[in-house]
């Protein structure tokens, strides 16, 4: 199963049996007594209440309130958590703890070569260590940590992960490096659920609340769709030619000969149906789905 059509896509992520491998995420173990409170103190999200055997989604900022990773935390035990993120940030990340936990008793462990890490929806294999997604539109889908040497076996159809990358870019869940990096602010990319606006500080943690209640960022993350070829960097203009933002990853849906993008635009230009342009051709912001779930969990 290497080709599905726009709403087949939607379709299957909805109401099917799957399991991938996270082939770019790995994983390492975060421990010491005062592992909760050094995660709680860089973490955007609330980590020190976290109850046993659930998972958060944060982030970890600059002070300037730009991302530096984005992170799934799952706490094991009161003893330690797993944190999974982009494997090409894992050296860096580990970097980061040791640079930042000063006295604190933590150690930190790579377990990039201890666990393959799969997401699926009503697996039925035998693991140990499994969690509920917390990422948003992801609510019915589980992140599995199977051993390495571990004979796996899944009942549901083991799919390929590129299905999963252009059914997040269909949503519009943002990605590491595209979407998630240095010179990206949460807000911009619409991770407002990886926020907490109660917790105590956190790095970045001003220039963010700040944004919240007394402004908006200048351009937003957007879903665009075309019947034309889209490339990543292009520039997005509107109807009076004014350059309003950047493609920054796409995906072409051969079954519908169209493309789907990503792109960050000018809040005022980022509202569905609108017409914009990109090298001269007409193509449409659409409906953004992790925009409406992540402003809802605002909401709450």
């Amino acid at each position: 199963m290497t080709q599905l059509g726009f709403a087949e896509l939607i379709e299957f992520f909805e109401k099917e049996n799957f399991v991938f491998e996270l082939k770019d995420q790995s994983l390492i173990r975060v421990s010491g007594k005062d592992h909760i409170k050094f995660l709680n103190g860089i973490s955007s999200n609330e980590v020190e209440n976290l109850p046993q055997g659930e998972s958060t989604y944060s982030l970890i900022l600059t002070n300037k309130g730009k991302i530096l990773f984005d992170i799934c935390l799952f706490k094991i035990n009161d003893s330690s958590m797993y944190i999974q993120t982009n494997s090409n940030q894992i050296d860096s990340l580990i970097k980061h703890i040791a640079q930042y936990k000063m006295s604190l008793d933590v150690e930190v462990d790579n377990l990039s070569e201890n666990y393959t890490i799969f997401k699926s929806k009503s697996h039925s294999i035998e693991s140990k260590i499994s969690f509920n997604s917390p990422l948003p539109l992801e609510e019915n889908f589980r992140i599995i940590f199977i051993e390495k040497d571990h004979k796996k076996i899944f009942q549901s159809p083991i799919i390929d992960d590129k299905l999963y990358v252009q059914w997040k870019i269909i949503n519009g869940v943002p990605s590491y490096p595209y979407e998630i990096n240095s010179r990206v602010i949460p807000i911009e990319a619409n991770m407002w659920s990886a926020i907490s606006f109660i917790k105590g500080c956190y790095i970045g943690q001003e220039i963010i609340a700040r944004i919240r209640y007394k402004g908006q960022v200048k351009r937003t993350l957007a879903c665009i769709k075309s019947d034309k070829d889209i490339k990543i960097n292009d520039a997005v203009h509107n109807s009076q030619g004014k350059n309003i933002g950047q493609i920054s990853s796409k995906t072409y849906i051969s079954n519908d000969n169209c493309t789907f993008a990503l792109g960050f635009v000018d809040y005022s230009e980022n509202i569905d149906e609108n017409k914009i342009f990109l090298l001269g051709n007409e193509a449409l912001v659409v409906k953004n789905n992790y925009q409406i779930e992540n402003i809802k969990n605002l909401e709450l």
